[in-house]
């Protein structure tokens, strides 16, 4: 696996634990009955980001595999 691959799969690895960290942060928000409106949009924008560097990876790696790293996109709460 060459350097760059490596490097964009240790971001999918940050991004997915910013998104879990930040489904609890909205979560939380929802429960204590505050805004979270700023929260979902964060959590929207992480889970976008991930997408992206999954598709990078995908695209980098021999025959265009994707990348399965078992986590699965949650639905916002409103």
């Amino acid at each position: 696996m060459n350097q760059t691959v490596a490097a964009a799969q240790r971001h999918i690895a940050d991004i997915e634990a910013r998104v879990i960290r930040q489904s609890a942060m909205v979560e939380r928000l929802s429960k204590a009955g505050l805004d979270s409106t700023k929260a979902e949009r964060t959590l929207s924008i992480l889970q976008e980001t991930l997408a992206l560097t999954r598709e990078h990876v995908r695209i980098l790696l021999p025959g265009g595999h994707a990348v399965d790293d078992g986590l699965r996109q949650q639905p916002m709460r409103r």
